[in-house]
Parts: C-alpha cells; sequence; structure tokens
C-alpha cells in the first residue's frame, strides 16, 4: 500500500482534501509536517464540519483532529 495517498500537509482545504479521500478510497487522511504527524481527518469529519461552517477553503489545521489513537508496530 502507497502510505503518500493517505498524507497531506496542514496547508491543504477541505475540498482539495476531500479529492484526497476519494483518491485513496478509505475514508482518512493524515496531516503530517515532516515526519511528524499533527491529525487526522475522516469524511465524516469534514460532512459535520461542512453542515456548520459550509467553507470549503478552510485549512485541515482548521479542522483536524488531533486527539487520535494509534498503535506503534
Amino acid at each position: 500500500m502507497d502510505i503518500e495517498k493517505f498524507l497531506i500537509n496542514e496547508d491543504f482545504t477541505i475540498e482539495e482534501t476531500l479529492k484526497k479521500i476519494d483518491e485513496n478510497g478509505q475514508g482518512i487522511v493524515y496531516i503530517v509536517k515532516g515526519k511528524e504527524v499533527l491529525g487526522v481527518l475522516t469524511d465524516g469529519d469534514i460532512r459535520r464540519y461542512l453542515l456548520k461552517e459550509h467553507n470549503f477553503a478552510e485549512k485541515v489545521i482548521f479542522v483536524m483532529n488531533t486527539s487520535y489513537i494509534f498503535l506503534n508496530s
């Protein structure tokens, strides 16, 4: 699996992020800065945000989930 399909940077907009989620087909992206994961964003997170704010131009850094759970391999 190509991990790059799931990675975006903090400058992505909601619209760009939706396209990336559609491309990877898994409903999630990880917002990274270098090798650090800043947050995660799912298609559900975006839907809930858009129902409230209606702003496709917003940067994902203001919408992403920073309280995520992960496993070390």
